[in-house]
């Protein structure tokens, strides 16, 4: 009887000895398989980066700009592209790459705008869409608080005043007007736009002969700015900018209305 449970001891230690060898080999091929899965992620994570800095290495559009049709569909492409850039970085979460990517898209758009501010080329270009996207893209970027110091840097102040004329595309000068307003928390910006003229071209917009849309945003951005600011709640009164809400409590477009009030 002893002898027989000494066999069966020997052979119950000798499988349980194979079933933990095969554990450990099992555990061991699982961590050489994450090391290579976390090898890979790592590179891979490294590739993108690397890739989203030579994206970055678009030149600069030229001033004042080239307003052919195929010079404008470049100049679109490579704003769509710093774009693109801008998500990808969103995407891997890397804050440096972010700034990076904001601070040139940033750049990019200021630069395309500036050249569109006279009204004759801004229509000019009008089937192209070329102001819309800027403008547009301008929208998207002042409800980013990490692009504020970039649009600062870029003269938004100075070159909002220009964009903000009725002699433009109504959709671009709309789109500037939220801009500003989207902006009004940033006290460099907003001195900035209120030392440039800012607040008499959104008064301007509320005039009888803009359109509604115009109107819409000029009163809109102004509440957000004079709700911050007692010099510019000064200046809309100076300016005449009461006169023209109290007119605007009568259209019949109830949305201007309600903004107006």
């Amino acid at each position: 009887m002893s002898l027989y449970s000494d066999i069966y001891e020997t052979e119950f230690l000798h499988r349980l000895t194979l079933r933990r060898l095969a554990e450990l080999e099992r555990t061991r091929a699982r961590l050489h398989d994450l090391e290579l899965a976390r090898y890979y992620e790592e590179s891979e994570a490294e590739r993108r980066r690397l890739s989203l800095l030579y994206a970055l290495d678009y030149p600069y559009p030229p001033y004042p700009l080239d307003v052919n049709a195929t010079a404008m569909s470049h100049y679109v492409a490579q704003l769509k592209a710093y774009l693109q850039s801008v998500y990808d970085a969103d995407l891997m979460g890397d804050t440096i790459l972010q700034d990076l990517a904001v601070d040139h898209a940033v750049g990019y758009m200021m630069r395309l705008l500036a050249s569109l501010t006279e009204p004759a080329v801004a229509h000019s270009l009008s089937e192209l869409n070329v102001l819309e996207l800027a403008t547009s893209t301008l929208t998207m970027f002042s409800q980013r608080p990490s692009a504020a110091p970039a649009l600062y840097d870029s003269g938004i102040a100075s070159l909002a005043v220009k964009l903000l004329s009725p002699l433009l595309p109504t959709v671009a000068v709309v789109n500037v007007a939220n801009a500003m307003g989207n902006l009004a928390a940033e006290t460099d910006i907003r001195l900035g736009f209120r030392a440039a003229g800012g607040i008499g071209a959104l008064v301007r917009l509320l005039r009888p002969d803009v359109e509604p849309t115009a109107q819409t945003a000029a009163a809109a951005a102004l509440s957000l700015l004079a709700s911050r600011d007692m010099v510019i709640q000064d200046s809309v009164r100076y300016l005449g900018g009461i006169e023209f809400l109290v007119d605007l409590l009568a259209s019949p477009d109830a949305y201007l209305s309600e903004v107006a009030k």
